[in-house]
C-alpha cells in the first residue's frame, strides 16, 4: 500500500514521478515498486500504450490482465485466447 504514496512523494520532490524516483525514496528496487503499483492498478504509462493499440489487441491485453496472475507464472492457451477474441469480434459485428 506504500507504493502509490512513494509515487506521490516522488511527484512532490522531483516534479514528474517515476518508478526510479519512488524506489529511491522508499529504499526499494525499481521492480519491487513497479510490481506493487501494478498490483494496485497503478500503471499510467502502460495504460497509455494499451489505449493506442488496435481494438482486438487492446481487448487481448485487457483479457490477459483480468485473467492471469501477477506472480510471473503465466501459461497462455492460445486456443482460449483466440476464441475469446473471435467471440468479441463476432458480437461487435452483430
Amino acid at each position: 500500500m506504500l507504493a502509490p504514496l512513494l509515487l506521490e512523494y516522488a511527484a512532490e520532490d522531483y516534479g514528474k514521478p517515476t518508478i526510479r524516483q519512488a524506489a529511491k525514496i522508499g529504499g526499494q528496487s525499481k521492480s519491487t515498486v513497479a510490481r506493487h503499483l501494478r498490483l494496485q492498478g497503478v500503471s499510467p504509462v502502460r495504460e497509455k500504450k494499451i489505449e493506442a493499440l488496435p481494438e482486438p489487441v487492446k481487448r487481448l491485453a485487457r483479457m490477459l490482465d483480468a485473467t492471469f496472475a501477477y506472480d510471473g507464472a503465466w501459461l497462455v492457451q492460445m486456443d482460449h485466447c483466440t476464441a475469446k477474441l473471435w467471440d468479441g469480434t463476432a458480437q461487435e459485428a452483430d
